[in-house]
């Protein structure tokens, strides 16, 4: 399980509404989906201090964990793919200054 391929999200149709999907609204929907798993891998594990032999539980919480995992690699990807429609779009300086500001906003917003 720990090795699957990234969640699919092709430009399939049937997206909202029948319509494909920006590389933008994948994103968000892919974050939304983290979230989701993110947040019932939370009720399973506070379920499972209370049935800590519960083996069911356990193997639902490995299956959201690779879940997660792999629906973080589908966001990578994604965010690549937004990157480089930027860069098409707008040109190579305006992409780097880009970058290069958000570089710096992480980079405050990490503790040294």
């Amino acid at each position: 399980m720990g090795t699957e391929e990234p969640v699919s999200m092709g430009n399939q149709p049937g997206g909202y509404f029948g319509a494909e999907l920006s590389t933008h609204e994948r994103i968000r929907f892919v974050q939304s989906q983290i979230r989701i798993a993110i947040q019932n891998h939370h009720l399973l594990y506070t379920r499972s201090l209370a049935f800590s032999k519960d083996t069911d539980l356990e193997n639902h919480m490995k299956i959201l964990q690779d879940l997660i995992l792999s629906l973080g690699r589908t966001q990578l990807e994604l965010m690549y793919q937004f990157k480089l429609e930027v860069k098409e779009k707008h040109g190579m300086s305006n992409f780097e200054n880009v970058m290069r500001m958000e570089s710096r906003r992480r980079a405050k917003r990490e503790p040294i």
